[in-house]
């Protein structure tokens, strides 16, 4: 019983020591003789503290003396700076080669896995016409859930082996990027089997991409809510309240449990008991400096990058110049010079950067344990399971057989991306400039045409007399504030609608546009896609709306679109000329089999390299709905998608400008590097 209060006694002065020693304003070391990060030599302690050391050792280190804000800040600075570069050059190593894995291994075997789903469903291709058929195939689920596990192992495997190889770094032991790979695999296999880690599958899958508040890891920064969905959301108050509680409560978990892959990979324990300690950490350190490690990271990230960025630019500068005297600024940094390096330049920093991120986070982890007294066991080297020659071969089979199948077709999609001659990317505005006049109104479309964009989404129903309306909603309530279902009402009772009153007072009196009304303005101005928008009571819509389209001589300024494979069906039997789009939430297998759409519409998740290149490459003309930011905009253009569907037309139109000549081509380049 002595023997163990006299441990906890030296445990506590090693750990009031560390606290006495940052009070002083000295650096803790990052290596004292193999031991850990928090037991370091011991020092004079003040007298206080060592009075009180004997009955509340957390209470007595709280209560010790502490260096202003900006010292104890610059301190810490210092010391996670030391433990990101104690092993840099392998962590960074194993960061671009992850990327690297995930590009020609992991992404194409989550690819294949998806055509699997096809497979054991029968189906060459799946599209919303068939997708709900497949929801009762128990084979499906057991696809997706493989597809699943592929996303959560990835994620530990990439931030356990780059916690282990940090934590190895503090007991002194550098890693190399062999070592880092396999303690990363071992832990994430560790992880995946264990029974008490099936909240790690949600946390993985949901907290992490959501919450964005790391968005560094190579698989879940792909991971995004569809355009659509979002769309739909915000439409309607009462889900937009519940989506936007969702989203806090997300972002507020996240933040809580930051800490807890760095604990499992840390302290060998499961994701439950991490959950606990990652609070635990946060309520030992205490809020006020829980914000300031968080502001550390925004600093550090932007400070590394100005400085790296000057460095730079001052580096080739002053290169230059001694091989040329006469070199100035203004001649050698050309906009198009300028591009390359910082396109370049940042996505090489991205990597760097998401380690610093990392080594931060962990840092403040230490941080607590040492506050609080404890001891963490020090990285024991151990045998992993891709040191040993059979799974190690297995391993490298595997991969080099993925590795033959998916590279050519990267090669392929990259060789696509950077050829500049298929054509021009056109802004569509989605029923019209939304956000600046109500949709689908003569307004919107002429607030479109203000903005320069070419071209305008409307949709039509057909009213109880057969009139054929620009209408979205199957009812008036929304937008006209009358609540009447369309296939109810006449014409002579639409034309009394207000259809701009819900959206400003200056647009009071606005009315609901028939096709004709719409084709009339956007003749010689903008080219149509029109929607058919199906209520079951429209029967005979298809002829309709061809017969109003070869009625005002503007086939070729237009395309009838529809998220019914047979409604297009029926339009190609009218008129084979003229052109359709099958506009699609789910667009996976040979989608270019749907003979009936000269254009396939798909939602932008489903906008891959791959699907956009086969696609392209079999006739089909491409259109991308609905996307309003302006990174996946650039993605879409470099990708040569023929149409973008936009609410902000502005948007899309600043972003097409930028896509010129060589800026075109370094762009191109980018969406390359920011893919990897």
């Amino acid at each position: 019983m002595s023997e163990k209060k006299t441990q906890n006694t030296e445990e506590t002065e090693n750990s009031l020591s560390h606290d006495a020693s940052s009070a002083s304003g000295k650096e803790p070391s990052l290596k004292e003789e193999g031991k850990p990060l928090n037991t370091e030599e011991k020092k004079e302690l003040p007298q206080a503290a060592s009075d009180e050391a004997g009955s509340d050792p957390l209470k007595a280190a709280e209560k010790d003396t502490k260096p202003k804000k900006t010292k104890r800040f610059l301190l810490r600075t210092r010391r996670s700076v030391k433990l990101l570069f104690a092993d840099f050059i392998p962590m960074i190593e194993f960061s671009v080669l992850f990327r690297v894995l995930c590009l020609v291994v992991i992404f194409p075997v989550m690819a294949y896995l998806e055509r699997a789903i096809l497979f054991v469903n029968g189906m060459s291709n799946m599209a919303a016409y068939n997708a709900l058929m497949s929801l009762w195939n128990p084979l499906t689920w057991i696809v997706f859930f493989l597809i699943c596990l592929i996303v959560v192992f990835g994620t530990l495997w990439e931030s356990g082996g780059i916690a282990i190889a940090l934590h190895a770094a503090t007991s002194g032991k550098k890693l190399s990027v062999q070592k880092i790979f396999g303690e990363g695999f071992d832990f994430a296999i560790h992880q995946i089997v264990n029974p008490k880690n099936l909240l790690l599958f949600p946390y993985c899958l949901l907290v992490l991409p959501l919450s964005r508040y790391l968005d560094n890891t190579s698989i879940t920064r792909f991971i995004a809510v569809p355009g659509f969905i979002i769309e739909f959301i915000e439409q309607r108050d009462w889900l937009n309240l519940i989506w936007t509680a969702f989203s806090v409560a997300v972002t507020i978990i996240g933040l809580l449990y930051v800490f807890a892959i760095p604990i499992m990979a840390i302290e060998k324990v499961d994701f439950k008991t991490a959950c606990r300690r990652s609070r635990r950490t946060i309520r030992t350190n205490g809020i006020p400096d829980y914000l300031l490690m968080w502001i550390g990271c925004i600093l550090g990230v932007l400070i590394g990058e100005l400085i790296l960025l000057i460095t730079l630019f001052g580096g080739v500068f002053l290169f230059c110049k001694w091989l040329e005297p006469g070199t100035t600024p203004e001649r050698l940094f050309t906009p198009e010079i300028s591009e390359v390096i910082i396109t370049v330049f940042s996505t090489v920093y991205l990597w760097a950067s998401s380690l610093a991120i990392y080594a931060i986070i962990q840092d403040f982890y230490y941080r607590a344990v040492e506050k609080a007294g404890r001891i963490i066991p020090e990285y024991q080297t151990h045998r992993t399971f891709l040191s040993q020659p059979i799974p190690r071969a297995v391993v490298w089979i595997f991969c080099a057989v993925v590795i033959f199948f998916s590279v050519p077709p990267r090669y392929r999609q990259f060789k696509w991306m950077l050829n500049t001659d298929n054509g021009r990317t056109m802004i569509m505005a989605h029923r019209g400039y939304s956000a600046k006049a109500p949709e689908n109104t003569i307004p919107a479309f002429d607030a479109a045409y203000q903005a320069g964009v070419k071209a305008v989404e409307l949709d039509v129903q057909m009213l109880k007399d057969g009139t054929i309306i620009v209408m979205h909603d199957d009812n008036f309530a929304r937008t006209c504030g009358v609540n009447k279902p369309v296939w109810e009402a006449t014409y002579d009772e639409v034309k009394g609608y207000d259809a701009g009153a819900f959206f400003g007072k200056e647009f009071v009196g606005t009315r609901v546009p028939t096709l004709d009304e719409a084709i009339d303005f956007c003749r010689g101005k903008l080219f149509m896609n029109i929607e058919i928008k199906r209520t079951g009571h429209d029967e005979g819509i298809e002829k309709a709306v061809v017969d109003i389209i070869m009625d005002n001589d503007f086939m070729d300024y237009c395309d009838v679109t529809s998220q019914d494979y047979d409604t297009l069906v029926k339009v190609k039997e009218y008129n084979p000329d003229i052109l359709t789009a099958y506009t699609t939430v789910i667009g996976l297998g040979q989608i270019e089999e749907l003979d009936a759409a000269s254009i396939m519409s798909i939602q932008e998740t489903f906008a891959t390299f791959e699907n956009v290149e086969r696609l392209k490459r079999s006739g089909k003309r491409v259109f991308v709905w609905t996307v309003n930011e302006k990174d996946t905009m650039d993605r879409l253009i470099s990708l040569n998608v023929d149409a973008i569907l936009t609410n902000d037309p502005a948007v899309g139109t600043e972003v097409l400008a930028k896509h010129e000549g060589f800026f075109d081509v370094m762009e191109r380049i980018n969406q390359i590097l920011k893919y990897i």
